[in-house]
C-alpha cells in the first residue's frame, strides 16, 4: 500500500476518533451534571438578591419524598402560604440544579395565596436518579407532582406549574400530555433539544451540527433511552393544534447566552389561544427575575389575574 495512503487512512481515523469524543462528550456532559449542594445554592441565590442570609433556614419548608413511576427516590417539599386555599404552583428547577434554585418564584406564588409544592429533579439535589433525561422522563415525574398537588387541594383545585431552564422545557412537555396542569409559566426553556445541542456545540467549540449531533443523538439513545428528537416542547406543541387550552406565559431574557431568546418567541408563536410573553431586556440565563423583579412580578400576577382567576 502507497505511503500516502496510510496518512489518508491515518487521517481518517483520527477525524473519526475525534468525532465520536466530541458526541460522547456532548451526552455525558448532559447526562451526567454534577449534583448542586444546598449551600452553593443557597450562596448564590443570596448572591443574585432572591434570598437573604438566613432566610432559607427560616423558611416553614415541610420536606418529604416519594417514589417516582419508575421507583426513584424523590426529594420535595411544601411551602404554604399560610392561608386556606385550593390552590398551588409545581416549581421545577433547571439543569444541575435543586429546587432552592426556584425558591425566589415560590415567594412570589405564597404571597399570591398559592401553596407551593417544590421537587428535585431526579440526579439532581437530593433525589436519586444516575442520569439527567433534559425532560424525557422529567415531565412523568412532573405530572406525579401535578397529581400530589392535586389530591392535596381536592375537587375543583387550580393547580399550575413554573420551569425554570430545562424545567421551563419540562413544564412545556407535562402540557402536552393528559390532565395538563391548569396553567404554565416557562421561564428560558428550549424549544427543541436538536436545536439547543446544535447552537451549545457552535457557541462553545465552533463546531456544525452534522456529524456530531446525529451521532450524540444516537449515543443517548444508547446511553439515556431517548433521541434528542423526542424532547420537543415545540414540536409536542405544535402536533396539539398550537395548545389552545392550557394558558402559557414565556419569560425570557434578551441577552440569554445559554438558550437564546428565540426559542421562546418560537414557542410564543406556536402557541395558540392564552398566551403571554415577556422578553427582558439585558437579562442573561435565568435572570430575569433578577434583572427585572417588579416588571416580572407584574407580568406574572397580570397574567395570573387574567387566565388563573386573581389571587386566591
Amino acid at each position: 500500500m502507497p505511503v500516502w495512503l496510510w496518512f489518508v487512512l491515518g487521517a481518517a481515523l483520527l477525524a473519526l476518533l475525534g468525532i465520536c469524543a466530541v458526541s460522547v462528550s456532548v451526552v455525558q456532559y448532559l447526562l451526567h451534571q454534577p449534583r448542586d449542594t444546598r449551600a452553593n445554592a443557597e450562596a448564590k441565590e443570596i448572591e443574585r438578591g432572591n434570598l437573604v442570609p438566613g432566610e432559607l433556614a427560616a423558611m416553614p419548608l415541610a420536606e418529604f419524598t416519594v417514589k417516582s413511576f419508575d421507583g426513584l427516590s424523590l426529594r420535595c417539599a411544601w411551602l404554604r402560604s399560610g392561608q386556606e386555599t385550593r390552590r398551588a404552583v409545581v416549581l421545577v428547577h433547571g439543569f444541575g440544579s435543586r429546587y432552592e434554585h426556584v425558591l425566589k418564584y415560590a415567594k412570589l406564588y405564597t404571597a399570591r395565596g398559592y401553596d407551593a409544592l417544590l421537587f428535585d429533579h431526579r440526579h439532581c439535589g437530593e433525589s436519586e436518579g444516575r442520569r439527567t433525561t433534559m425532560g424525557y422522563l422529567e415531565r412523568h415525574d412532573l405530572m406525579q407532582m401535578v397529581a400530589l398537588a392535586r389530591a392535596d387541594k381536592g375537587e375543583g383545585a387550580l393547580i399550575g406549574v413554573h420551569g425554570e431552564s430545562m424545567g421551563g422545557a419540562t413544564v412545556l412537555l407535562a402540557a402536552c400530555m393528559e390532565h395538563p396542569p391548569d396553567f404554565v409559566v416557562a421561564d428560558c426553556p428550549y424549544a427543541d433539544l436538536t436545536e439547543e445541542a446544535e447552537y451549545d456545540l457552535h457557541a462553545l467549540f465552533r463546531l456544525p451540527p452534522w456529524p456530531f449531533i446525529p451521532l450524540a443523538s444516537l449515543l443517548m439513545r444508547a446511553c439515556g433511552g431517548f433521541f434528542f428528537s423526542e424532547v420537543s416542547p415545540l414540536g409536542e406543541i405544535r402536533a396539539r393544534g398550537g395548545l389552545p387550552e392550557v394558558p402559557i406565559l414565556f419569560v425570557h431574557g434578551t441577552e440569554d447566552a445559554l438558550i437564546p431568546f428565540s426559542a421562546s418567541e418560537k414557542l410564543y408563536a406556536a402557541k395558540n389561544g392564552k398566551k403571554a410573553l415577556l422578553l427582558v431586556k439585558g437579562a442573561g440565563h435565568a435572570r430575569s427575575i433578577v434583572c427585572a423583579r417588579a416588571e416580572y412580578t407584574r407580568t406574572l400576577y397580570a397574567f395570573l389575574d387574567e387566565f388563573a382567576g386573581g389571587p386566591a
